[in-house]
């Protein structure tokens, strides 16, 4: 919904803070009272005002090292690490850190190329009957395992 024009000089100290009460963020404040958050720059009182409101960003230089190992450790799986805390997650990554400080999750993915070799698709062939029962059991398996010209199905 758009929002109602204001009269010029509406947006005083008093009028800013309340509307900024209103919200958690400055992010939220900005989406849903865009000109409230703009006037409130112009006046140079944003900080003055957004001050109760939660920060969501963290400061430049916040992820050290020992600060991205101690976020990891809080996960037990990259899935989850991922989805609790996104900017720890793309910064070791990017920094190529993600083994090292993910060295106790449970691996959740199995690396590229594991069931090409013979040993692995023959150990996971054994758990199954017979070759429709591993196809349907483990697809992957199955299918990495016929790739392979040395490797005998009978």
């Amino acid at each position: 919904m758009p929002e109602l024009k204001r009269p010029n000089g509406y947006w005083n100290l008093e009028r800013l803070q309340a509307e900024a009460l209103k919200y958690q963020t400055r992010q939220e404040f900005q989406q849903k009272s865009g000109a409230a958050y703009n006037a409130a720059r112009r006046l140079r009182v944003r900080d003055l005002i957004c001050g109760h409101m939660k920060k969501v960003k963290n400061p430049k230089g916040h992820w050290t090292p020992e600060t991205l190992h101690a976020e990891a450790l809080k996960y037990d799986n990259k899935v989850d690490f991922r989805a609790g805390s996104n900017a720890a997650f793309l910064t070791a990554s990017r920094r190529g850190l993600l083994d090292r400080i993910c060295s106790h999750m449970i691996p959740g993915k199995l690396p590229n190329g594991y069931w090409l070799d013979k040993e692995n698709c023959a150990a996971e062939a054994l758990k199954y009957k017979n070759r429709r029962a591993f196809s349907l059991g483990n697809s992957s398996a199955y299918h990495g395992g016929r790739g392979e010209d040395q490797f005998d199905w009978r």
